[in-house]
């Protein structure tokens, strides 16, 4: 699955992992009207994977959060620290 989220506004949109953010802020030329923002590809849980899903305690990874702020992108937008 995946999801496209329109931003006529062109706000900054938030990524959030546990406690910790980052924001991605548009750049785009003055006569684009809108902005797109394109999510990842994600797959959705079975019910088997909701029942699992109530067991599981994750935990903060740093390396994971350092993997997101420098690989998950979105066209005509960048990273704001």
């Amino acid at each position: 699955m995946t999801r496209q989220m329109d931003n006529p506004e062109k706000k900054n949109f938030q990524v959030i992992y546990f406690d910790k953010s980052f924001l991605f802020k548009p750049e785009t030329p003055e006569n684009e009207s809108t902005l797109k923002i394109a999510m990842p590809g994600f797959f959705g849980l079975s019910p088997v994977g909701r029942q699992i899903l109530k067991h599981l305690n994750p935990k903060y990874n740093e390396n994971y959060f350092v993997w997101l702020k420098e690989n998950y992108k979105i066209p005509n937008y960048k990273v704001l620290e």
